[in-house]
């Protein structure tokens, strides 16, 4: 699945401009897709899981006191997660995206 169609499948779900849909890629090894479950349960609420298509799509908290919410689409790929995020920012730019990545990347770190 290219970045494209995550794109799409997460503005699907979700209501959003699909040009402001932001994109990461993670290096992972050692991780399965159940794995990978496990740790984005640990990070948020899962709402919509594709086993054959190996995508979860899940509402993750991030920016100040963690009380704005992203919805993010996780692709298991061989050894790379990829990774589409949306947020809907309020007056104040809080940062949420790189807040809630920044928390991904510190729960895979176990993982490269």
């Amino acid at each position: 699945m290219n970045v494209q169609e995550l794109n799409n499948l997460l503005s699907g779900i979700v209501d959003v401009n699909i040009d402001s849909i932001q994109n990461y890629e993670l290096n992972v090894s050692n991780i399965s897709f159940l794995k990978l479950r496990d740790v984005i349960i640990e990070l948020g609420r899962i709402y919509a899981e594709d086993a054959e298509k190996q995508v979860y799509i899940a509402r993750i908290y991030g920016g100040f006191f963690k009380k704005n919410p992203t919805i993010t689409a996780f692709h298991l790929e061989g050894n790379r997660v990829k990774i589409a995020i949306s947020v809907r920012e309020g007056i104040i730019n809080q940062h949420t995206c790189e807040d809630v990545i920044n928390e991904i990347k510190r729960r895979f770190k176990y993982y490269t």
